[in-house]
């Protein structure tokens, strides 16, 4: 068993360099259900040599079905050991430093980067053994297959810690006032005192700038964590308070949207998972992926493998496959669990690797636009040969995944507008609502000769450019429909202050000029130059019932579900938009998008990169229509691996996905029904 080390070990290799320990040699785990737990000893010196060993145990299962004498062998569980698991980023630096293990035989050293050996000397204790969990350590780092083990057992090695510490490094030397920061992120993040909110958000900006803060792995670690603690050198703060005041204190501040967007939504959403999950609870797992896309890993695989833990569809784990066929599998997985999903997303997270099928999401990627669904949507179908139809296949096509999917070409595109970037900032949406004000009334005009069409088509604008989100409130209401006398109505954003909000932003976005009171003769200028459709159009918004099977207003695990919203229980009724959230809402919801009319007249919001002939198709089941390119066709390929699928002919017809889009008067129950034109697509 373990034997605590001597001062005299310790004197005698410091006074003889040549009787230096060897390197560690890691024992193998006894099964799946096993890991490491490193045994920090005490040292009442920082500089002291770094001394631990490493205990097998088995990590406790709350479902009762790990139970110590179920066992062969003396691994103990992770209950006789209380660990902390340790989240931090491993760095970039080669080991120049090591740590001294002990166990039954001489003592032996691990290789540690010099970050590893700083974080141990601030987590060491001067009185007692800590127990830590450290990935670096506590997994044989050199054998692919225990790796790979440990990985799936990641998301159960954080939910069994008694505790998570985040390790962001020493406090910087640099800064004044630092010991302050976590005290006074509480203090002032709700406070009306602007110059101490100023000075502790330039304070925070240097901490977000940490590496920490951009890594996929540490998602999973704190959001499945009992207690997450934030440690920064000798100062620490509890991780959800620190979440929830850095994303108020940084909301009054001047572009931090731009500056530190991505880092502040993590956290948030960080936050607000760890409020609705919990540590036993599991989520959607392509809305995981879509939000925490930015976050960064070392290895490609763990755009998957780091969110397993926090999730029902866990794919399987193995470093020794090629990525792209990790991709493809994991599509697999929700075509065969009927989460067509997966497509929508596949069109968003583009490849320009050839060998990942359009259908699939190349993870590796940033999306190009947000998709519009995430997870299966219930099924009402009670029609035998839709539901048949609604089952897609995948074979190989020229050696390449192809799936194979029944649906009906709604139209097909004659006409779109400019594509907006992704992001989309608030100063760059009048400019676009105007060019694509322009194109919808042109094709309002063309709509019109269709007697009574007029009317009902310019309805479209806006719940089209919010993806249903939003509504414009209809007048063609009887005298005593409650609508008329919904308190909500009279808190709708009326015109000018919308038009205010978007010539504010597009200022704030190519200026410096701070908006003030006597800008208001610019923006009557400027509002008089927007067309009346438009005004017309942004008139009477209000929150209404979204035509899609899902609601992006309270969805915590939406991106579309800004920080300060709250739920909602108005149904239909809706609930007060403020100006400036119309604004995000349109931020969110034409980002990496364009307005499209197909010759069949209807109106839509696609992929920004979706082309005029592209077809717009509705799949049986899907909640969302999706736009395909067709392809040159190509005589059937050998099949390979005993996979096989009925020829039509000599030639099969090909598509590639370019995305999922939104056209408003869009039912997907309805678009099947007595419909004959059911077609057989084969995307690649």
């Amino acid at each position: 068993m373990f034997q605590r080390p001597t001062w005299a070990h310790h004197k005698l290799r410091g006074a003889d360099n040549a009787m230096a320990p060897p390197p560690y040699s890691y024992r193998p785990l006894q099964d799946e259900g096993s890991t490491r737990v490193l045994l920090l000893e005490p040292a009442s010196e920082h500089s002291a040599p770094l001394v631990a060993s490493l205990q097998h145990v088995r990590i406790a299962q709350d479902n009762g079905a790990s139970k110590e004498t179920h066992y062969p062998g003396d691994v103990p569980q992770s209950n006789r050991f209380p660990y902390e698991a340790v989240s931090y980023a491993w760095g970039e630096e080669a080991p120049s430093a090591t740590l001294e293990i002990y166990g039954n035989s001489e003592p032996a050293f691990i290789p540690i980067k010099p970050n590893v050996d700083m974080m141990l000397r601030y987590l060491r204790s001067t009185s007692r053994q800590r127990f830590l969990w450290i990935d670096a350590l506590c997994i044989n780092q050199s054998d692919l297959k225990e790796k790979g083990e440990q990985v799936k057992f990641m998301g159960e090695i954080y939910r069994q810690a008694k505790g998570v510490v985040i390790w962001l490094g020493p406090p910087p030397s640099s800064r004044p006032g630092f010991d302050r920061l976590f005290a006074d992120l509480v203090k002032y993040a709700e406070s009306n005192d602007n110059k101490e909110r100023e000075a502790t958000w330039k304070t925070l900006r240097v901490l977000l700038e940490r590496t920490w803060f951009q890594r996929r792995w540490t998602i999973q670690e704190v959001i499945l964590a009992k207690q997450a603690t934030i440690l920064c050198g000798r100062y620490s703060v509890d991780f959800m308070a620190f979440a929830k005041n850095a994303w108020l204190i940084a909301q009054g501040q001047p572009f931090f949207k731009a500056l530190f967007s991505g880092i502040l939504r993590k956290l948030w959403m960080m936050y607000k998972l760890r409020l609705a999950l919990g540590t036993e609870a599991h989520t959607d797992a392509l809305s995981l992926l879509v939000e925490f896309a930015p976050a960064e890993c070392s290895n490609e695989h763990d755009r998957i493998y780091a969110l397993n833990g926090l999730t029902d569809v866990r794919a399987p784990v193995s470093y020794l496959d090629p990525v792209e066929d990790v991709f493809i599998r994991y599509a697999d997985m929700h075509i065969r669990r009927g989460n067509l999903a997966i497509i929508n997303c596949g069109g968003a997270f583009r490849s320009s690797d050839s060998s990942v099928p359009s259908w699939v999401p190349d993870w590796r990627n940033l999306p190009g636009y947000t998709p519009l669904a995430t997870e299966v949507v219930p099924q009402n179908c009670d029609n035998v040969k839709l539901r048949g139809l609604a089952a897609p296949q995948i074979h190989l096509l020229d050696g390449k995944a192809t799936l194979k999917i029944s649906g009906v070409k709604l139209g097909t595109v004659s006409r779109i507008g400019d594509g907006a970037n992704n992001p989309t900032w608030g100063g760059d949406l009048l400019p676009l609502l105007q060019e694509w004000y322009a194109i919808f009334e042109h094709g309002v005009r063309k709509a019109s000769r269709r007697p009574g069409s007029r009317e009902h088509i310019a309805d479209h604008f806006i719940p089209t450019m919010t993806l249903g989100t939003v509504t414009k409130r209809t007048n063609a209401l009887s005298p005593d429909h409650p609508w008329l006398y919904d308190p909500h109505a009279e808190h709708s954003p009326g015109l000018t202050s919308i038009l205010a909000e978007l010539i504010r932003e597009e200022r704030d976005l190519n200026s410096d000029a701070a908006w003030t009171s006597k800008d208001e003769a610019d923006l009557k200028a400027k509002a008089s130059r927007i067309p009346e459709g438009l005004k017309a159009a942004l008139q009477n918004l209000t929150y209404g019932p979204s035509s899609l099977q899902f609601d992006l207003r309270t969805d915590t695990n939406s991106v579309f579900s800004s920080g300060d919203q709250r739920s909602t229980s108005d149904g239909s009724h809706g609930r007060k938009v403020q100006a400036k959230e119309f604004v995000e809402i349109l931020c969110r919801t034409v980002a990496g998008r364009t307005c499209f009319w197909t010759n069949e007249g209807s109106f839509g919001l696609g992929p920004a990169n979706m082309e005029p002939g592209d077809l717009i198709v509705a799949i049986p089941t899907c909640p969302t229509p999706y736009v395909l390119r067709p392809k040159g066709g190509k005589p059937l390929a050998s099949l390979l691996r005993g996979l096989s699928v009925s020829s039509e002919g000599s030639a099969t017809k090909r598509s590639g996905l370019i995305g999922d889009c939104y056209v408003h008067d869009f039912e997907s129950d309805e678009t099947f029904v007595g419909k004959a034109d059911i077609r057989t697509f084969h995307i690649v």
